[in-house]
């Protein structure tokens, strides 16, 4: 009887031993933020959500649309993402003045950002048309920050 109480005591401190580790290590990390992403586009409409970490990208894709997004949110910079865009057209997708990367600023609800593609050439220039807005929300789930923004509050 006494030998199976050290069993179980030996077992109990080898699992609290595991569970330490673990938590201490950042094996177990719970996501930091999640983006609810949106497109309104010539070719139709498609919505996703992306659970994602501070100073991770995080890849988000409207495969409906041909659309993937890339966004990094960095800890330190916490307002403001950077986001890259891309699409499975040539010559699609892109913000405004050609760029395929912005950044915003996390302050405002939800941000609408125009997208373009390449139209054909008119008298020797390349016209960019607008093709539809990329829409994304953002929503901390992390608690531990420090302006005191507690989990489920927008960024």
């Amino acid at each position: 009887m006494g030998g199976m109480r050290v069993g179980i005591r030996i077992r109990f401190i080898v699992a609290l031993a595991i569970v330490g580790h673990l938590l201490a290590g950042g094996a177990v990390h719970a996501a930091d933020y999640v983006v609810k992403i949106g497109a309104d586009t010539q070719s139709g409409r498609g919505v996703s959500s992306l659970i994602c970490w501070f100073d991770h990208t995080c890849h988000g894709e409207l495969k409906e649309l041909g659309l993937q997004v890339d966004i990094d949110l960095r800890r330190a910079m916490s307002r403001i993402a950077r986001l890259r865009l891309h699409g499975s057209n040539f010559g699609c997708c892109y913000f405004e003045y050609g760029r395929d990367q912005t950044a915003i600023d996390l302050r405002a609800a939800l941000h609408q950002e125009p997208i373009f593609k390449d139209a054909k050439a008119r008298g020797g220039m390349i016209v960019n048309e607008r093709v539809g807005s990329l829409y994304l929300k953002f929503r901390l789930l992390s608690p531990d920050q420090d302006d005191g923004r507690g989990s489920g509050q927008p960024i």
